[in-house]
This record gives structure tokens, sequence and C-alpha cells, in this order.
């Protein structure tokens, strides 16, 4: 039996709005299970490839059949009827019985939210505990004791008609729209590798030959954004692994509906600011809104962590000024 442990910072959005997506992994929280399976309904709508390759996302309705309200731990409140949960089982059906695919997840500042009674929802789960097989798989999930209806994942049928590729492409056309409507240059966002241009702009900052005590990002940077429900954009990354631990972790999150150049020109520094936690760096463009919720202009985050040993220890003066200029960086792909 596999296990997985799934990292805060690609998982929980609520780790951000709770100041605790560095925390480590641990056992997802436990609710009371539901009384009865009659008591709910949770049935398929449907399952499409994900844009992350291989991977696939599940559409279910949930409906709680009982008189009062079930509470299920989740990235926010319910959208229109639409529900990320949070903390997800997966189950496969192995020679006719159910066997758990363990999972691990950080629980720093989970919330619960009211799903009423006899009330439909719609449930959008990423499904990236299964792994890819050649014979489809039969599989099921479960939220606070609720189980899912059984579901089929065919990889070799949907890679032979090119289901992954043309997911992926639809959704950096939808990321491409919304940091046009953002105020992104064009020009820039041609293919589907801007975001990466992106980042890579702001990281020239940390080149190497600095006298700052912060070592250069180095690694790959083919993040996939993250819609939410609410429409914001959302990419966590890291730094590749040096001395067993990546040094920098970022998380951005950007509001297409507030996000504007001259807010970022006149107002973003503003918000910067930069702390020392032992041996790391907190940098943040904070705007004082809930920071996945839907007023933020932008939130970023860079957790650096100094190299053990390192002949010379950033201070948090240091921590600013790069943090400045990798907004620097950034402002040549607004209009």
């Amino acid at each position: 039996m596999k296990t997985i442990f799934r990292n805060c910072i690609t998982v929980s959005v609520l780790m951000l709005m709770a100041g605790g997506v560095w925390a480590e992994d641990q056992e997802q929280p436990e609710t009371a299970p539901p009384v009865r399976p009659s008591d709910y309904v949770f049935k398929t709508i449907k399952i499409e490839p994900s844009p992350d390759d291989g991977d696939y996302v599940g559409h279910f309705q949930f409906i709680n059949r009982q008189t009062k309200d079930v509470r299920i731990f989740g990235e926010g409140e319910p959208i229109h009827g639409k529900f990320r949960p949070m903390y997800v089982g997966f189950e496969t059906l192995v020679d006719g019985a159910w066997k758990e695919i363990q999972v691990g997840y950080c629980g720093t500042g989970a919330q619960n939210f009211a799903m009423k009674s006899k009330e439909p929802y719609e449930f959008i789960c990423g499904l990236w505990a299964f792994e890819e097989q050649e014979a489809p798989l039969t599989a099921r999930i479960k939220l606070d004791g609720f189980v899912s209806e059984p579901f089929v994942l065919d990889w070799k049928k949907d890679r032979a008609k090119g289901a992954f590729i043309d997911a992926r492409k639809r959704h950096f056309e939808e990321v491409r729209t919304a940091f046009a409507k953002a105020g992104f240059k064009p020009e820039l966002l041609k293919g589907d590798d801007f975001c990466e241009r992106i980042f890579r702009s702001m990281f020239k900052a940390t080149e190497s030959a600095r006298d700052d005590g912060f070592n250069e990002f180095k690694g790959k940077l083919d993040v996939t954004p993250y819609i939410g429900l609410n429409g914001n954009i959302r990419m966590d990354f890291r730094s590749a692994d040096i001395t067993g631990s990546s040094q920098y972790f970022i998380s951005w999150v950007i509001n297409p509906d507030k996000f504007s150049p001259k807010w970022f020109k006149n107002t973003s520094r503003k918000h910067v600011e930069a702390s020392q936690q032992l041996n790391s760096f907190v940098m943040k463009l904070d705007d004082g809104s809930v920071s996945y919720g839907p007023d933020v202009h932008l939130y970023l985050e860079i957790r650096y962590n100094s190299s053990e040993g390192a002949a010379k220890l950033p201070t948090e003066e240091n921590a600013k000024q790069l943090f400045l200029k990798m907004l620097d960086n950034l402002e040549p792909w607004l209009k």
C-alpha cells in the first residue's frame, strides 16, 4: 500500500489564510461519520483530465438527506453550490475489495463548512492520489465518512484521444485570459510557458555574485496555476533541493478583478514586509485582505531558508531589498 504526503503548499488554500503554509504534514482531522449511507447522495457528475498530466478532477453531486446540516472540511464557503473539499480519502477496487491509499495532509488552520439539508452541491476534487496504469481503474473517494459511488479512470483511452494535452491547453488559455484581464502585456502571454517566464524574470534578482547572504534560486518552474472558485489564480512552488531541503518556498495569489498595473505601480510597495524567523526569512506583499479571498489584489509570500553554516546570514533589510528587486523585475510585464 503506497503512502502519499501531499505538501501544504500544493494542497490547502486555507494554509495561507491561517499563516501556516509551511507546517509539517499531519493526520487529517476526523469528524463523526453519517449514521446511514441512505442519509446522503454522493454520485459522479463527471470525471475529466486535469491540467496536471496524468491526474484527473472529479465532479460529484452531494446531497445531505439528513434533517440537520453536516459539516465538511473545505477550502472555503460554497460558491453558487460549488465546493472544493479538503482531506479527501482515496480507495481502489482490488480483487473485489476496497483498498485505501494512505495520504497525509497538513491540518493547520483547517475549517469545515455546513452542507445544508436537502440542498444539492457540486464537489470538485482533485484525484491526484490515483497512479496511472494500463488497465481501467475502479475507484471512489471518501469525505468525513461520506463515500462516493464508484467511478472508473481510464488513462490509456484518454491518452489515445489526447485528453490530457487538451485539458492543459484549455486551462492555460483560461489563465492567460485572467492575466490579460489583470493588465499583463498580451505579447508576453504568448505560449503556455508565460508563468515560468514571469517567475524566471522575478528571480533574476537572486542570481549569483551577491553579497547579501542569499543564494541563487535554482530549479524547475513548470508550475501549473490553480484557479479558485472565486476566479483567483494561485501558484505555489519551491526551489530545487540544496543540502536536503528547498531554500525558496513561494506562494502567489492574484485576483484578476482587483489587480491592475496602476495598483501595482502606485500601491504595492506600501504593503511589503520582511521578517526573520530563526534562520528563515519571510518576505510578503500583503495588502491585509484574506490572502485567498475575493478582495485580495496580489498576495505574494516568499520564504527563504538560509543554508546551514552559511558564511553570511541575510538581514531583514537585505530580505526586503531583495523582495523589492523581484517586484521591480515583475513590473515590465505590466501595461
